[in-house]
């Protein structure tokens, strides 16, 4: 199966969710979207080659076995929320779907215009998703900054690979306008208000895309730009993300020790995604990628628990995959991240372990205030439902717990990589 059908899958089985289980009341069968999506997955063939944005001919898609592994593993990371969600109304599964269409041709693309194109169109599917959902300050945002940020890629795309172009502004405009561009949509500062307020008045089920899907494509498209800027390029590109990161990683985690339960999980993703950006920054490919990788893995599993509006039962587990201590599959990203830092800079080795100790502190604070999902007084009654959601909470949480026991041994099952 070629990426191409791969994404035809994804929005085919998103758009036929949406217009046929509300009508049949089989709203709960959403969760049948994502794994739709991995069926395909898991049925194409791995390339051997890496698709890198403006390294091939724009006829050209290909699925390395990386980027497999983390659109697999984003696609059970969604139906186990979808499982848990309170409430799935039907729309957000054609939304959920083409967003899903349009991370795998991005992951996929060797052109780095279908890319960007790729890239904006999730984007604006999101962002109009949102607004209609929830109209208001923090939604017309994401569309006017995430767009903006996925209008810069577009910019970027026509002079990409920058090739002989060693001196002078080319590199530096392209470099620039990249890492811009690629902040805005991880929502990194000081670009990156509209994630929280959208993670804030927008329902788990239609918020997910971002976190679960988009943000990690994102984070790997980010990674492979490194391979394709020149000398001067990188000095700026890495520049960039590497300041951004930090500033962006200590300011989420201070203020997410202080926020309540949901708006504090948006901060130690935010966090999270910018410690990652931080050591992509660093250029140190053989600790970035790891790192990378595992944070985002780390998010994949806990996210569809704590991204509920509801104090979810099982959420108090679900913060120890973040505390940041081994075993937590959290203590082995961020550590790559540190070992990445420590090749680079010693004031950001510094602001990296700072934002660790943060998050550590979170971590405790969520466990000492005991949130309870008898708070919202809508605990499930035993019965069918509640079986589903606790399997699905347990799945994602022992998950959790089972790569962080065996963290290399989860980068090679799922992800292909040594």
């Amino acid at each position: 199966m070629t990426p191409l059908a791969v994404a035809a899958v994804w929005a085919g089985a998103g758009t036929a969710g949406a217009a046929l289980l509300p009508s049949v009341r089989l709203r709960r069968l959403g969760a049948l979207v994502p794994l739709a999506g991995l069926a395909a997955l898991l049925a194409a063939a791995a390339a051997a080659e890496v698709a890198v944005p403006g390294g091939s001919p724009a006829a050209s898609l290909s699925l390395d076995r990386t980027a497999l592994g983390l659109l697999a593993a984003c696609a059970v990371s969604l139906a186990l929320l979808l499982l848990i969600a309170p409430t799935v109304d039907g729309p957000e599964l054609r939304a959920l779907g083409l967003v899903g269409a349009a991370t795998v041709v991005a992951l996929a693309a060797g052109s780095s215009i279908v890319w960007a194109m790729a890239l904006l169109g999730g984007t604006c599917v999101l962002a109009l998703r949102w607004i209609a959902m929830a109209p208001g300050r923090a939604t017309f945002a994401s569309g006017r900054v995430a767009i903006g940020g996925a209008g810069a890629l577009v910019a970027a795309a026509p002079f990409l690979p920058v090739g002989g172009a060693l001196t002078g502004p080319r590199p530096v405009l392209v470099a620039a306008l990249l890492a811009c561009g690629l902040a805005s949509l991880l929502g990194l500062l000081p670009l990156g208000g509209w994630t929280l307020g959208a993670l804030s008045s927008v329902a788990s089920a239609d918020v997910a895309a971002w976190p679960l899907l988009m943000a990690p494509a994102v984070l790997l498209s980010a990674q492979r730009v490194l391979t394709i800027l020149p000398v001067l390029g990188l000095v700026y590109y890495e520049g960039i993300l590497t300041v951004l990161g930090l500033s962006t990683a200590l300011w989420h985690a201070l203020l997410s020790v202080r926020q309540g339960t949901r708006a504090r999980y948006g901060r130690v993703v935010l966090a999270d995604l910018g410690l990652a950006a931080a050591a992509i920054g660093t250029g140190h490919i053989a600790q970035s990628q790891p790192a990378l990788l595992l944070l985002v893995l780390t998010h994949l599993l806990a996210g569809p628990v704590l991204l509920q509006r509801e104090g979810a039962g099982g959420g108090r587990f679900a913060w120890l995959l973040l505390c940041g201590l081994p075993p937590s599959p959290s203590f082995w990203g961020r550590l790559l991240v540190v070992e990445a830092l420590t090749q680079a800079s010693f004031w950001g080795t510094v602001a990296a372990l700072a934002t660790m100790s943060l998050q550590f502190m979170t971590s405790v604070r969520v466990l000492v205030e005991g949130r309870r999902r008898a708070e919202t007084g809508d605990e499930l009654k035993p019965g069918l439902r509640w079986a589903i959601v606790e399997a699905a909470r347990w799945a994602a949480i022992l998950g959790g717990v089972t790569v962080g026991l065996a963290p290399h041994g989860a980068l090679m099952f799922v992800f292909g990589v040594h």
